[in-house]
């Protein structure tokens, strides 16, 4: 579901998340103290390009963060092709975060520091089999001053594998 947090949905999800064992937490925190927030997941990545632009508008203005869950394998190992507003996100972001190593709590926090320096951000869970296409597509769609981080598992490793739960909090 792609819509703008409410305020008063943001305890039970971060609550939710960390159950769970989901290191985006932090994001929800974020979302809760003014730095706006839009996720989308692969099941409606095909219908969200007009709600993206309503979002993108009304965020202009303050720290943004667009997270596109790449990883969730609904579809096997989807890549940019299989997100039609990708090309949109790319070319509004001033920082891109292709995010396809293990996730940590604090790797989400320092996603929340970019949105404050560049504004807006797109961060893209991926797996690390996508990592190449995400990165090829960064370098055409994205806008010309945008710069872009790519977290991904060390040389022989594969995401997704899990972080240890004690190392979550």
């Amino acid at each position: 579901m792609m819509s703008p947090l409410r305020q008063e949905g943001i305890p039970a999800r971060i609550a939710k998340l960390q159950q769970v064992g989901a290191p985006r937490w932090p994001l929800y925190e974020a979302a809760g103290r003014r730095i706006d927030y839009f996720e989308v997941p692969l099941a409606s990545a095909g219908t969200c390009a007009g709600s993206f632009k309503r979002w993108a508008a009304g965020s202009a203005g303050h720290p943004a963060i667009v997270l596109l869950g790449d990883d969730d394998d609904f579809q096997g190992h989807a890549g940019p092709d299989h997100w039609p507003i990708a090309r949109r996100a790319m070319r509004w972001a001033a920082f891109v975060l292709i995010h396809g190593a293990a996730g940590y709590p604090d790797q989400y926090r320092w996603a929340i520091e970019l949105a404050k320096l560049h504004r807006r951000l797109l961060v893209i869970e991926c797996r690390s089999a996508t990592i190449p296409a995400w990165k090829a597509a960064a370098a055409c769609w994205a806008a010309p001053a945008a710069r872009a981080l790519v977290l991904e598992p060390p040389p022989g490793c594969q995401h997704p594998t899990p972080p240890a739960r004690e190392k979550w909090h």
